[in-house]
C-alpha cells in the first residue's frame, strides 16, 4: 500500500521538532556560556624540537578580563604550569589562538598537558592532551620520594598557612604549593628547594590576598632533578571572618544645580576600610542614597560600591517655587557586606530646593 500525505507529514514535523529543539539548546548553552567563566580548549601540539614543545590552546573570555596557563607534567596529575600574571588573554567574547612552550623535557616520554582560564568569573580547564619526545628515555635509578599535603592552618579573612611535608634522597629537589577557586587551582607559591633526607621534611608557606568567606583547594607538589614530579592529594580550607569589621568612614560629597522644570544632585562618596580588609574583599556591596526636603524623605536610590570603594548618582527632584523651597540633606546608608558591617554618612547639606 503506497504511503499517504498524512504519512510522510508525521516523520517531516518530527524532524523540523527536532531541529528547532536543537537551536533553542545550542542557543541556551551559548548565552549561559556568555554569562559564566572563561572557555578553555586544549589544542594540539604545534611542534617537537628536541626537548622542547609548543602546545597550543583557544581561549573565550566570554566578556571577562581573562589570562590563562598551560599545566603540564609526566602524568594527569600535571603539576607544572606556565606563568599566569604574564598571559592576558582579553576580555571579549571571541575565540583567541594561545601558544606556550615548555623546555627543558626528558627524551623519549610522554608528557600530558592542558589549558586553563581564570577571571573573576570562574576558572574552567580544558581536556587533557599528550605527546611524546623524541629519543631514548635517561636510564637512571630513581630515587623515592614522597609529597603529603597537610591541613592549612591560620586561615582566616585573607590570609592562610599552607602546610606539607617531603621525603627525597635527591641532593635537591624543588617544592611548592598550587592553590586556587578549585581543583584547577591556578596559582602557585614561591618555589623552594630542600636537600636529600631520609627523615621527613615539615614544609610551609603563607599566603595573602585571598578572598574571604571562600573555599580554597590546595596540594603540595615536588619537583624532582630526574623531570619527576611528585603530587600530594587535594585538601581545603575555608577563610573564616571571625566577625564583621567596622568601616572606616563613609565619605560624602555633592552638589546642587537648580533648573526650571527640576533640580539635580552630582553625588559622590567613599567607602574607606580598616587596616584588616583589602580592597576585594571589603570595596562591595550597595549603598541607599537618602534626600530629605526638609523633615521629608523625598527620594530613595540604590547604587553600588566599585572596585576601588568609591559610588556615584545622580539624582533628580521636581522643582518648587522659592516661596515652597526647603533644606536639602542627602545622607548615605551602605548596608554592609560579609566583612563589613553597616555604615551611615553623616549628613550632606545642599541648600534649598
Amino acid at each position: 500500500m503506497r504511503p499517504t500525505r498524512q504519512h510522510h507529514a508525521r516523520p517531516l514535523a518530527l524532524a523540523v521538532a527536532v531541529a528547532v529543539a536543537a537551536v533553542v539548546v545550542a542557543a541556551l548553552a551559548q548565552a549561559t556560556a556568555l554569562a559564566g567563566a572563561p572557555a578553555a580548549v586544549t589544542g594540539a601540539p604545534m611542534s617537537l624540537v628536541g626537548r622542547s614543545a609548543t602546545v597550543s590552546g583557544t581561549v573565550n573570555p566570554n566578556g571577562t578580563a581573562t589570562t590563562y596557563a598551560f599545566q603540564w607534567g609526566p602524568s594527569t596529575q600535571y603539576g607544572l604550569q606556565t606563568p599566569v600574571d604574564r598571559q592576558p588573554a582579553g576580555s571579549d567574547t571571541a575565540a583567541h589562538l594561545v601558544t606556550a612552550t615548555l623546555s627543558r623535557l626528558s627524551h623519549g616520554t610522554t608528557y600530558h598537558y592542558r589549558l586553563i582560564a581564570i577571571s573573576p568569573a570562574g576558572t574552567s580547564g580544558g581536556a587533557d592532551a599528550s605527546f611524546r619526545t623524541a629519543g631514548a628515555a635517561p636510564k637512571r635509578k630513581a630515587r623515592k620520594a614522597t609529597a603529603t599535603t597537610r591541613a592549612a592552618t591560620k586561615a582566616t579573612l585573607q590570609v592562610a598557612q599552607l602546610n606539607g611535608a617531603l621525603r627525597t634522597r635527591d641532593a635537591t629537589v624543588t617544592y611548592y604549593f598550587e592553590y586556587g577557586l578549585t581543583p584547577l587551582y591556578g596559582t602557585q607559591t614561591r618555589h623552594q628547594t630542600a636537600g636529600a633526607t631520609s627523615r621527613t621534611q615539615s614544609v610551609a608557606a603563607a599566603l595573602g590576598g585571598l578572598l574571604a568567606r571562600r573555599t580554597y583547594h590546595f596540594r603540595l607538589v615536588v619537583h624532582m632533578g630526574d623531570g619527576r614530579v611528585i603530587v600530594g592529594s587535594d585538601r581545603t580550607f575555608f577563610t573564616q571572618v571571625p566577625h564583621r569589621f567596622r568601616p572606616g568612614s563613609l565619605i560624602l560629597r555633592g552638589t546642587l544645580s537648580r533648573g526650571r522644570s527640576a533640580s539635580t544632585i552630582a553625588l559622590a562618596g567613599k567607602l574607606t576600610l580598616p587596616s584588616q580588609v583589602s580592597g576585594q574583599n571589603g570595596c562591595t556591596g550597595r549603598v541607599v542614597l537618602e534626600v530629605r526636603r526638609g523633615r521629608q524623605r523625598v527620594l530613595r536610590q540604590s547604587t553600588t560600591v566599585g572596585a576601588d570603594c568609591s559610588f556615584r548618582a545622580r539624582l533628580r527632584l521636581a522643582a518648587r517655587p522659592p516661596a515652597k523651597r526647603h533644606p536639602i540633606r542627602v545622607l548615605a546608608h551602605f548596608a554592609g557586606n560579609g566583612v563589613l558591617e553597616p555604615a551611615t554618612s553623616p549628613p550632606l547639606r545642599l541648600g534649598r530646593a
